[in-house]
């Protein structure tokens, strides 16, 4: 886990590798430990989930996830506002991320403009924000926008009511449309 060093991979002698976890995080690892030998000492047996579990799993982090993307944005936004990767010894706040967090400078733009767009400009609340969750939040934020205020809630509200897949599907519709109108205005002028 590079987030904290809640659990790690061992590399087994037959080529396989094993989950080491660490009962109620009783224990976190060095988040600099990857490619370093261990020793580990405790009791080791094989759990399989079964795939309700795995499901369940999934789930619940994902659930912890879209828990934390709004604070997680409010922060980093902070930290690029002041400029905290200068007095770290960075020269951009892409490097700083990539090397202090392990995260993508891509992701973490994602969470900055997400934050900075729903919950600094628009005034969401919080909690709408989170429910709506992360991906439906960028699929809708190039609308959103260029929109007026009604339009930008309009497309909130979609965003709130709507599965995943259908926002989708509509998204794809709107953006066809407009590719095909672009192409008729062109073929027009020509």
């Amino acid at each position: 886990c590079q987030a904290k060093g809640c659990w790690m991979k061992v590399a087994l002698q037959d080529g396989q590798e094993t989950m080491v976890r660490f009962k109620d995080y009783g224990f976190f690892m060095p988040l600099d430990i990857k490619g370093k030998e261990v020793i580990v000492n405790g009791l080791a047996f094989v759990e399989e989930m079964s795939i309700e579990e795995k499901l369940k799993a999934a789930m619940n982090l994902k659930t912890q996830m879209e828990n934390s993307f709004i604070s997680l944005g409010q922060l980093l936004s902070e930290m690029k506002r002041y400029k905290v990767y200068v007095q770290r010894g960075y020269k951009t706040f892409n490097e700083f991320v990539e090397n202090e967090f392990n995260m993508a400078s891509t992701f973490s733009t994602k969470l900055i403009s997400t934050y900075e767009l729903y919950i600094e400009n628009l005034d969401k609340d919080e909690m709408m924000v989170q429910t709506i969750g992360l991906d439906k939040l960028n699929m809708i934020k190039p609308f959103v926008k260029q929109a007026n205020f009604m339009e930008a809630e309009e497309w909130i509200n979609k965003a709130k009511e709507m599965p995943t897949a259908q926002l989708r599907e509509e998204i794809k519709e709107i953006r066809e449309l407009k590719a095909r109108s672009k192409k008729t205005m062109k073929d027009e002028l020509i």
